[in-house]
């Protein structure tokens, strides 16, 4: 195979050939080579024995994949990645609920102690996320992701380590990871994978942690009398260091260098951001449904057993129905949203009904359609979050780093308020008021996904 290149030089044009039957292309090459055109005529008849020797002979280059592979590639394993992690995180964390009992008696606490465990990582949650904008407008994805991954992979050391007070600060900063890796997954996915593809890799995202718990809440005690308390936690907490080797083996994240940004400029943007509709739109869409989501874990067993005497393991089977069925609902909704076979906002507009009026007569129904209820309201809590992150990624503008601001907010103000409410109920029924008059009035939180439908919709607003 004959390889000729056209080497422009300061002015002259330079030929040079792996084979001498490019010598003939010398004299028709156009435009005709000048100045230098003897000199290179001299030095391949020099250097014709040579090249014809068989020792002499050049290889072809192996072709290099193509940008296009290139991407294709991280448009599949990044996802995978995203997907992995997070889903590792929600087991890791859930994992300490059925393990308490050998908890206390390891760590010498009372039970109330103990769950710090899992709400110090709420609290992580809080007001982390609004930092992960900042950043990652001045680190850049690839490396706040990466730090993130590395703070959730510390999970595999806390089961060793001495005493209460070092469990809660490693499963802190375990937190913070995770709340990174939540509020910038969306930016990830901007910067990655084909417009015609976000709504499902959005879907799949959004049931990643409730897969993940599932799974810690499903098997920590298996593996306790297998490994040991310690050994549950470990095993269950590795896929995080796993996914950490996948995404230092990946490559970089997002399209756009990291930039240096000083800190007044991130100031600017985030004022901002701040001062759009479209943030606090994405703000109370996502508020109501995890506030009302937390109240139900927080007292729906107190509830299910004071009005119509179920045991609190009946009750936590109607929570984990509830989870289940957010799975398989968002995920179809993700697909429908690739095929684009109905406008984004309509999914908003039946999730954002759907999971109040579910949710309402889970709480009202008898024994025999409890199930069924709970089945639509899991379907309901997750049902709009794709399509509201997929239409926050088609607004105008749109780009990683503000998606990435946009999304810090949204995450600090709803676990904020969202936190607050299981409080609000706990005041109110130590006040007098019954449970069933005090929860009632939360299905209506419900509804703010609704404010989802005041965003524009590409194609179809105009």
């Amino acid at each position: 195979m004959t390889m000729v290149q056209v080497i422009p030089t300061m002015g002259v044009t330079w030929l040079s050939d792996a084979s001498p039957a490019a010598l003939p292309m010398l004299q028709t090459h156009n435009p005709p080579v000048i100045d230098g055109r003897d000199l290179c005529i001299r030095t391949i008849e020099r250097h014709r024995a040579q090249i014809a020797e068989p020792s002499m002979t050049v290889e072809p280059l192996a072709p290099r994949p193509s940008d296009h592979t290139m991407h294709r590639a991280s448009a599949l394993l990044v996802p995978l990645v995203l997907f992995g992690m997070y889903a590792a995180f929600g087991a890791s964390w859930m994992a300490v609920v059925p393990l308490f009992p050998e908890l206390e008696t390891h760590l010498g606490v009372a039970r109330v102690d103990a769950a710090w465990l899992v709400t110090i990582v709420s609290l992580a949650k809080s007001f982390v996320p609004i930092v992960a904008g900042v950043v990652a407008a001045r680190q850049g994805l690839t490396r706040t992701m990466r730090g993130a991954a590395l703070l959730m992979a510390l999970s595999v050391v806390i089961p060793w380590l001495p005493g209460l007070p070092l469990w809660v600060a490693g499963r802190f900063f375990f937190g913070v990871g995770g709340a990174i890796w939540l509020t910038l997954m969306g930016a990830v996915v901007v910067d990655v994978v084909a417009v015609e593809r976000r709504g499902l890799v959005n879907a799949i995202n959004g049931v990643a942690v409730n897969t993940g718990a599932i799974i810690g809440l499903k098997t920590a005690l298996p593996l306790k009398d297998a490994l040991g308390h310690q050994g549950a936690l470990t095993v269950l907490s590795s896929a995080t260091v796993l996914f950490l080797v996948l995404l230092m083996a990946l490559g970089p994240l997002s399209k756009a260098p990291p930039r240096q940004v000083s800190f007044a400029d991130i100031a600017r943007s985030y004022r901002a951001v701040l001062g759009e509709k479209t943030t606090w739109l994405i703000a109370i869409a996502f508020c109501g449904p995890l506030a009302l989501y937390l109240v139900v874990n927080t007292w729906l067993p107190s509830y299910l057993e004071a009005v119509y005497g179920l045991t609190r393991a009946a009750a936590a089977q109607a929570l984990s129905l509830m989870n289940l069925w957010g799975i398989p609902a968002s995920l179809l909704v993700g697909l429908a949203l690739q095929k684009k076979v109905w406008r984004v906002r309509g999914f908003i507009l039946v999730g954002g009904l759907l999971l109040p009026v579910g949710m309402l007569g889970a709480l009202l129904a008898d024994d025999g359609t409890r199930p069924i209820w709970f089945a639509l309201a899991g379907a309901g809590l997750f049902m709009p979050v794709a399509p509201l992150v997929t239409l926050l990624q088609k607004q105008p503008g749109m780009n990683a780093t503000r998606f990435g601001m946009v999304m810090g907010t949204m995450g600090s103000v709803t676990y904020i308020v969202s936190s607050i409410a299981p409080n609000v109920v706990g005041s109110v029924t130590a006040g007098g008021l019954p449970i069933q008059e005090a929860l009632l009035p939360c299905c209506a939180l419900g509804l703010t996904p609704l404010m989802g439908l005041f965003l524009r919709e590409p194609h179809l607003d105009g």
